[in-house]
């Protein structure tokens, strides 16, 4: 397993230095999937797992690197394209969940928290911050489980609008939500 870890983090360095750097990010992504599926399932076997990802994701960095000279860097406009994918690509993930669907999706992050070892209270009193926070399930989540104020951020407007709707229909108020782009949060002071 330690060869397929080498070579996945020898591509993942290349891939993460050059114009293939969201593919990069994105197969970190799907490592942390797999470690987050051994957390919750730790029935699993830990070294097939990863095995198996590793190898998916050192041929998908590979595959990448292949393509480098294809990709374009248009650095002029590339924060602005960046910014509205993101906003598109998340406004419609998330915003279809049913209430129940969404009310589930808090539950297993509340669930995460408990098994990633913060205990019962780790929340009680605090002023939270949730960056990128999408629909809210994770500031939902620090409200339930004891916050004294949430703050929540995204550059999201239907996500934000269905936020805004559950918070409404859960009767929390408890959550200031700011449509906002978190590399910039100078209006808010440090406590």
């Amino acid at each position: 397993m330690q060869q397929t870890q080498d070579q996945y983090f020898s591509l993942l360095s290349q891939a993460l230095s050059g114009r293939t750097k969201a593919l990069g990010i994105q197969s970190t992504a799907m490592i942390m999937n797999a470690l987050e599926e051994l957390i919750m399932h730790p029935q699993k076997d830990p070294v097939k797992t990863l095995q198996t990802c590793f190898q998916r994701q050192s041929a998908f960095l590979e595959d990448a690197l292949l393509l480098t000279e294809h990709l374009i860097e248009d650095s002029d406009n590339k924060e602005t394209i960046d910014k509205n994918h993101t906003e598109e690509l998340f406004e419609e993930a998330w915003t279809t969940f049913s209430r129940n669907t969404f009310m589930h999706s808090v539950s297993l992050v509340e669930n995460r928290l408990r098994h990633s070892g913060f205990d019962e209270g780790f929340f009680e009193g605090k002023r939270c911050f949730d960056g990128g926070c999408g629909i809210g399930r994770l500031s939902v989540a620090m409200s339930r489980l004891g916050a004294s104020e949430v703050v929540a951020v995204d550059i999201g407007g239907n996500s934000l609008s269905y936020f805004e709707q559950a918070l409404a229909e859960l009767e929390i108020k408890n959550v200031e939500i700011a449509n906002s782009d978190i590399t910039d949060l100078s209006k808010w002071e440090a406590e």
